[in-house]
């Protein structure tokens, strides 16, 4: 594979034009060896570089062996939707929203299952039009507040997991009814 000249080289004023050429040269051709040199099949190019190849978002799940990506600004995550049970388990492996359906009786206890340090959650709960449906949630959670109980009430349960503690932590938020 080509060498990659190094960003001194490319921006010192002390290289020469010559210099400068051959820089360029080994950059064009460390481009070649890692993307290919179809420079009109711009689809594999971008999937060689983590991109989507409709150019639409980014494939962040190759940076990390376990998956887990930092990044500054706006990150979403997926959504997911549970049926409504007494006993719902709410897997946050790969979403940071959850849906649960509208709450017909009261939860008696839950889980939420695969959470990464730092994961942040918010679950969705929905009063039905009879209300006052409670939530049990997991023995470990530490949150303030709890689930609004008016009819066709909604409220979220916004955490974070804490793996010091082996905890989630967070609050309610209720809306108006």
């Amino acid at each position: 594979m080509a060498i990659l000249p190094t960003e001194a080289s490319l921006i010192s004023d002390a290289t020469t034009n010559a210099q400068q050429k051959g820089n360029f040269s080994n950059w064009r051709n460390f481009c070649a060896d890692l993307l290919g040199t179809d420079s009109s099949n711009k689809a594999a190019a971008r999937t060689a570089l983590g991109f989507s190849a409709s150019g639409d978002a980014i494939n962040v799940a190759s940076l990390s062996s376990t998956g887990n990506v930092s990044a500054g600004g706006r990150v979403t995550g997926g959504v997911a939707t549970v049926a409504f049970s007494a006993t719902p388990t709410f897997n946050a492996a790969a979403v940071n929203t959850i849906l649960f359906g509208t709450l017909t009786g009261n939860v008696t206890s839950s889980t939420i299952s695969n959470l990464a340090q730092g994961q942040y959650v918010s679950i969705r709960f929905k009063q039905d039009a009879t209300g006052g449906r409670t939530v049990v949630l997991p023995a470990t959670a530490k949150v303030a507040g709890s689930v609004g109980l008016l009819a066709n009430q909604v409220s979220y349960l916004n955490v974070t997991f804490n793996t010091a503690d082996g905890r989630v932590e967070g609050a309610w938020t209720v809306l108006p009814a």
